[in-house]
């Protein structure tokens, strides 16, 4: 909220532009999206390397002497490669990668004839000019061909196929060619149960809480038996119980107590778990679209209602009511409808709701 104060003011934003749009939401409105395994390229850096304090990375490589050497790099945007690659999907990405590589060293025969030592005199000259520009780039396209690689040997290891094919069967609510999800307790014992993958603890932990999430609860003896199939020790275990303050229910068959609110506001987005899934990847493991999603977008499209998500700061919605230069900018129209209402009407929204800043 204090970085959200340091944007522009309503009537400082650009001619032509939106002003700036912050959604508070309370973490109840999706408690099942954080716990999907997600593949594109910088969610699963995250998810399985080591990486320190948000984008530091130690990685080991070969040196032109045939020796082992560590190096440590931030994957950050001032890595050009990075910022090309990150949000792009791991299955995309070992296809582009291998491509685009080649299409540099085709762009750099000088330079990479020389560092393989395959040059004449000329094009040793040509090379060297380059070589500086040629050596720093050369690192760059290392480290992230080591780190789909890396990233590809662990998702193999760690049977992350099964695992996320289970976890969108339950989210979804069916199979990826269309058919009902009807046995995902089975599914779930099977794969637990499975000694030749080396799945991790926090896997196992992750798809019992899809489960519990997405069946609306488990039965307590059903609970102690995947607690004991999975290995999950008794201090990992809060975390499924802790998924009650988050309003899930944690017992099959009984509703939690809901959270006191300022009213029962009609839901602003269907269930996570009953939404219907785009698939804009076209992979199977990739078909559950988080419903953050549908609600930016009846953001930008000015749909969302006020009741639902009220201002916290009604004065910038007043002042932008009061602008002509605002509705050029493209203000919502339920911005002005936020503005009618009494300062003390503004504020959180509950379990489901939110606000706007």
């Amino acid at each position: 909220l204090d970085r959200a104060g340091a944007l522009p003011a309503v009537e400082e934003a650009a001619s032509g532009a939106p002003p700036p749009l912050l959604l508070v939401l309370d973490r109840a409105f999706d408690p099942l999206s954080p716990l999907l395994h997600e593949f594109t390229y910088q969610a699963m850096v995250h998810d399985l390397l080591p990486v320190a304090e948000g984008d530091r990375y130690r990685y080991t490589y070969v040196g032109n002497s045939g020796q082992s050497l560590s190096k440590e790099v931030l994957l950050n945007e001032a890595d050009p490669l990075w910022l090309r690659y990150r949000h792009m999907h791991i299955a995309d990405l070992t296809v582009e990668l291998d491509a685009d590589y080649k299409a540099f060293l085709r762009d750099n025969e000088a330079s990479a004839g020389l560092a393989s030592g395959n040059a004449d005199l000329s094009e040793m000259a040509a090379g060297l000019r380059a070589m500086p520009k040629f050596q720093e780039a050369m690192g760059r396209w290392s480290l992230h061909i080591s780190l789909v690689s890396e990233l590809v040997s662990r998702y193999e290891a760690f049977g992350l196929e099964a695992a996320a094919l289970l976890e969108q069967a339950m989210a979804c609510g069916s199979s990826p060619d269309g058919k009902p999800c009807t046995s995902p307790l089975a599914d779930l014992r099977s794969l637990l149960a499975d000694d030749a993958t080396a799945r991790s603890p926090i896997d196992a932990l992750r798809l019992l809480m899809v489960y519990v999430v997405t069946q609306e609860g488990i039965k307590p003896e059903v609970r102690r038996e995947l607690f004991e199939l999975a290995g999950i020790q008794p201090e990992d275990q809060v975390a499924i119980l802790n998924l009650f303050h988050l309003n899930v229910n944690l017992t099959h068959g009984l509703k939690p107590p809901k959270p006191p609110q300022r009213k029962q506001p009609e839901p602003a987005v269907e269930p996570a778990a009953s939404a219907a899934p785009v698939r804009e990847s076209g992979y199977d493991v990739s078909r559950f679209t988080p419903p953050l999603r549908s609600l930016a977008q009846r953001a930008l499209s000015g749909e969302l209602p006020s009741d639902d998500f009220p201002y916290m700061r009604p004065h910038l919605a007043a002042s932008a009511a009061a602008t002509p230069t605002h509705e050029a900018a493209g203000l919502p129209s339920w911005a002005t409808d936020a503005a009618a209402e009494p300062a003390g009407a503004a504020g959180g929204g509950g379990g489901g709701g939110g606000g706007l800043g």
